[in-house]
């Protein structure tokens, strides 16, 4: 029984990391998600007999942490070298918890520590997700490509990490796939600054909105990065949000007046605009020209899954059930 205000993150290892030291971290700095550092460490336990490990505390912020579970088979757990990971034998997970969420790491069906996550936060896995994308990307590369096939490559494969960040609802993601693709010594960065750029001003990527349920700390660094990027940076304290918020609301009221005053004469596809995304305006059309899902994938490089949750976005919005309404919308 987990108590009121209080984390319990437990799982278990393979056999050769049993009786090993074990350690949570948690990271407070976006440019140290790659590898292990001594200084976001927080906990620290030893898996018993068995492989089994368990952490429990209430020291953790009421919101999504990004934090990383990390063992090795290496006999120095103190000196740098270690902790810049060295180790050959290091297992680790990013992984999203709040202070109250109770997780499971369970061994997968092949033996392997870290490949799933269980519990009370359904986004706690996101990193995971993420994870697959970034092999599968790294793996799609063989180093033969010319210049304008890796600049195809890399802007399908920009679309396709963004927009699992945007199902996920989650600013940390894509707070992360800032540094992540954004990281001027990567082969990917010129491509991505100019992708960011223009994804940017087609639907910032951080509005005040969802900026506000990042830390400072880390909205701070997101502003600094969007900035090395040439983009306009979020809001970054209380008093600028409640004025955007402020000016936000004014703004909506003035809307309201306007199209109070105007009636019907907007029409439905000016409503779509308004309301939807670029990308659900784009699945929107595609379906009311007949495409199937999985056209709709191939054609917009992302996932079918991706897909399906965007169809799912755009009928809440527009408060529709099926694709004969949405083409009715389109059609006016």
């Amino acid at each position: 029984m987990i108590c009121i205000g209080q984390y319990q993150f437990k799982g278990s290892v393979t056999d050769e990391l049993k009786n090993k030291p074990i350690f949570l971290s948690l990271i407070n700095d976006l440019n140290k998600t790659e590898r292990v550092y001594q200084d976001q460490i927080i906990q620290q336990t030893t898996t018993d007999s068995q492989g089994y490990f368990l952490f429990e505390g209430e020291q953790l912020p009421p919101n999504n942490s990004l934090l990383r579970l990390h063992i090795d088979t290496c006999t120095d757990t103190i000196s740098n070298q270690h902790f810049m990971q060295t180790c050959e034998d290091t297992k680790s997970i990013l992984f999203l918890a709040k202070n109250m969420d109770s997780l499971y790491f369970p061994m997968s069906d092949f033996g392997e520590a870290f490949c799933s996550i269980e519990g009370t936060n359904p986004i706690a896995k996101g990193f995971l997700d993420l994870a697959l994308i970034k092999d599968a990307f790294i793996h799609d590369f063989t180093g033969k490509e010319t210049s304008a096939e890796k600049q195809l490559k890399f802007n399908q494969w920009f679309t396709q990490f963004h927009e699992f960040a945007q199902t996920q609802n989650e600013p940390l993601l894509e707070a992360y796939l800032l540094f992540y693709l954004g990281n001027p010594t990567a082969e990917t960065y010129d491509d991505y600054k100019t992708f960011i750029a223009e994804l940017h001003n087609q639907n910032p990527i951080f509005s005040t909105s969802n900026s506000t349920t990042l830390n400072p700390n880390f909205r701070a660094q997101v502003n600094q990065k969007l900035a090395s990027l040439g983009l306009v940076a979020v809001a970054v304290n209380s008093t600028l949000n409640g004025f955007w918020i402020a000016l936000s609301i004014v703004g909506t009221l003035i809307v309201v007046f306007v199209l109070y005053r105007i009636g019907k004469r907007t029409s439905s596809k000016a409503k779509l605009t308004a309301i939807l995304t670029p990308q659900e305006l784009k699945i929107a059309k595609a379906i009311a020209a007949q495409k199937t899902n999985k056209e709709i994938a191939t054609e917009l490089f992302i996932s079918l899954s991706t897909v399906k949750t965007h169809i799912n976005n755009i009928y809440k919005k527009l408060g529709i059930t099926d694709r004969e309404m949405l083409s009715k919308y389109l059609s006016d």
